[in-house]
């Protein structure tokens, strides 16, 4: 039998895809979960971070990955659908606080002659409408680094990244079409009728009509 070679380029299915995208949100979800209880940990945050790590970090993308193995496809669909939401707002919180921890600092700067009088709050003006920012002087006290925010910052938006290519290709599995094909190791005889033998006959003269002779006795 001769042999057929075919020429492509290896693609990943996309449950292995999806797979993968699922282990990535789980690994930074852990590893905020981790950064936060190093960094931003504090008694009254302490069930917020857990139950934020155990709902998204945890029961979401496990909750994916089983839908997507059992090809649920009610279930994964609204799998996508969630986080994808979840991400774009994840993205927008992440500069809602990145612009909120702008303010504070210039506030805290702005009102350190005020914290020094005595007082517990200052207001401070921001934007070119002088929105009146409400400052408390544990708030400066506190104020995380620069390292803490740009890290927190950026894992935030890692995250919201995966959650993105996880969504995206949860919506593949959905819209993939699957061909079956059965390879058959031999192929069967296949048996050829005999054709007829036909006499080919020269000149005018049919087949197997006798010439009559024009001689006269």
């Amino acid at each position: 039998m001769e042999e057929v070679v075919v020429t492509g380029t290896l693609v990943k299915p996309s449950f292995e895809r999806f797979a993968m995208w699922s282990k990535v949100l789980f690994l930074l979800q852990l590893i905020l979960f981790v950064y936060r209880m190093l960094t931003e940990y504090d008694s009254n945050k302490l069930f917020v971070f857990i139950c934020t790590f155990s709902l998204f970090g945890i029961w979401l993308p496990l909750c994916g990955y089983s839908s997507a193995s059992a090809l649920d496809r009610t279930c994964l669909a609204l799998f996508s659908c969630v986080q994808s939401g979840l991400s774009l707002i994840m993205l927008f919180n992440v500069w809602e606080t990145t612009m909120h921890l702008s303010n504070l600092k210039d506030g805290c700067e702005h009102c350190t002659h005020i914290f020094e009088s005595g007082a517990e709050t200052c207001q401070y003006g921001t934007g070119h409408n002088k929105d009146w920012l409400n400052i408390k002087q544990a708030e400066c006290l506190h104020f995380p680094s620069m390292a803490v925010i740009a890290g927190t910052a950026f894992l935030m938006t890692s995250i919201s990244c995966a959650g993105c290519c996880a969504a995206l290709t949860a919506r593949e599995m959905l819209n993939d079409n699957h061909v079956v094909a059965q390879i058959m190791e031999s192929v069967p005889e296949v048996e050829i009728c005999a054709v007829p033998e036909v006499e080919i006959c020269e000149g005018l003269n049919p087949c197997g009509v006798e010439e009559k002779s024009s001689d006269v006795v």
